[in-house]
């Protein structure tokens, strides 16, 4: 294709070239810019919302509070449901909502908002604790459905490891960057777009490792 472009590029000019050469890359990922931009707009309106455990941080009624023996489990979850918020939007939009990565991490997103926000009514915190445990179980006992939550889990926690490293490494570099207009530097305004794309960046490997590398094996095994 790019040898096609160079031929013709001594009658059209260098411009033309270059538009053409910006168009075809353009055609190339313009899927992948706009999943990535609703990702990191879905972070952005998630951490709009007060988180509970949070509570008296954000002026919640106290009756909303989570417990305190029950904080890291919620400061656990409100790391998930963040990760899930980036990786679901990005994946919906990459590979379709027939994608079964896509669904899973919808109905995860799904489950782990309600939890989060709505965890002290009772019937809607265990409604959604048995649909995430019927939706494990159910991904477990098939095949298709395994493979996903299997790229799901690894995304996930590769994400997961990645922001933890990055939150941990930032205040090494803390001085070589000026302040913002926050008052704050600009590695720590940066936070929120280094998040998405890092789990962004999890999330299409995973994709391309787990799903379609296992579902070319039989193939490739045929073949052989």
């Amino acid at each position: 294709m790019v040898g096609d472009l160079l031929e013709v590029a001594a009658e059209q000019g260098p411009l033309w070239f270059w538009s053409s050469v910006a168009e075809i890359v353009l055609s190339l990922t313009w899927r992948r810019l706009v999943a990535f931009l609703a990702a990191f707009l879905c972070l952005s309106l998630l951490r709009t919302f007060p988180m509970p455990v949070l509570a008296p941080l954000h002026g919640i009624p106290t009756a909303h509070e989570v417990p305190e023996n029950w904080g890291p489990f919620f400061a656990t979850l409100d790391i998930f449901g963040m990760l899930v918020w980036i990786a679901a939007p990005y994946a919906a939009i990459c590979y379709g909502f027939l994608d079964k990565l896509s669904q899973l991490l919808l109905v995860a997103s799904a489950i782990a908002t309600t939890i989060i926000f709505y965890w002290w009514i009772p019937a809607v915190a265990s409604t959604a604790f048995a649909l995430g445990i019927g939706v494990l179980i159910f991904s477990v006992a098939a095949a298709k459905p395994r493979r996903a939550l299997l790229a799901v889990g690894v995304a996930l926690v590769v994400g997961f490891c990645g922001v933890q490293l990055m939150l941990h490494r930032w205040q090494e570099y803390l001085p070589l960057f000026p302040l913002s207009a926050t008052g704050f530097s600009l590695s720590v305004d940066s936070l929120p777009l280094l998040a998405v794309a890092i789990q962004t960046a999890a999330c299409g490997w995973t994709h391309r490792s787990v799903l379609r590398g296992v579902a070319r094996g039989p193939e490739l095994e045929s073949t052989a």
